[in-house]
């Protein structure tokens, strides 16, 4: 929610769609994918905006960097956010029309910084319609607006520095085991969480298993598994223990 002035803004999703004209991964066809790529190269790509619906429409489409949310997910920042990766480096900002049921093909460059670290770096181009001023009283305004992910990997030295910063008990509505952990290196990890429950005698209650979205170099995330009831007995006495597995996340193959 953002607020302006006495104006509030709800994001959601929009009608139209967005998608890369010709995408290099088929297994991401919705997606824009640049594996291996030079410091100081400039790609140049095509993006499809389209209107399925029986109305014109106007759209903003502009780049944005990505941001991890909590848990790990994939966001796209707002057009009013410094943008310093990817949103910064697609040179994408314009305003078009489309009658119904047609698209517009458009052209934008990706210019990689001839300094840049190796890594991988994410962002997205959105397509955003436009709201028409009804003139009425009304002071909430819908902003419908889509994204295409970015993802972007400059060639140079690996570095892995993954970091499990905290792990503990947590009981609220529901009990839960709360992991922390950090991505301090230059590629995006996948990761996985095993933890076993076992009572005061050694005995193993349960196994639990999950698979965290990727974790982007930089950024740090919660990781929650929440417990069943039946596992956990009226004043117990228990014992967890985790072992997390990460990997380099195959986002690009």
């Amino acid at each position: 929610l953002i607020l302006v002035s006495t104006l509030s803004v709800d994001y959601v999703f929009a009608a139209i769609t967005i998608n890369p004209v010709n995408p290099r991964v088929p297994s991401n066809s919705s997606w824009f994918v640049y594996n291996s790529t030079d410091p100081g190269t400039t790609i140049e790509d095509q993006v499809y905006v389209f209107n399925p619906t029986d109305a014109p429409v106007k759209a903003k489409v502009y780049s944005v960097d990505a941001l991890q949310i909590n848990g790990g997910g994939f966001a796209l920042k707002d057009q009013y956010s410094p943008q310093i990766g990817v949103g910064k480096w697609v040179d994408l900002d314009t305003e078009i029309k489309l009658p119904p049921q047609s698209g517009e093909t458009l052209d934008f460059e990706l210019n990689v910084p001839k300094n840049i670290a190796p890594g991988d770096y994410a962002g997205g181009i959105i397509a955003e319609i436009v709201p028409t001023d009804d003139g009425g009283e009304n002071n909430v305004k819908i902003v419908s607006r889509i994204g295409a992910r970015i993802y972007l990997n400059v060639t140079g030295e690996v570095v892995t520095d993954f970091k499990w910063n905290s792990f503990e008990y947590i009981k609220t509505d529901r009990s839960a085991l709360k992991l922390t952990f950090s991505n301090g290196g230059n590629t995006t990890l996948t990761t996985n969480v095993e933890a076993e429950l076992k009572n005061m005698f050694g005995a193993t209650i349960n196994v639990y298993k999950k698979n965290f979205p990727d974790l982007f170099p930089g950024e740090s995330t919660d990781a929650d598994i929440v417990l069943s009831d039946d596992d956990i007995p009226f004043m117990s006495i228990l014992k967890a223990t985790a072992k997390v597995n990460y990997t380099q996340s195959s986002i690009a193959s």
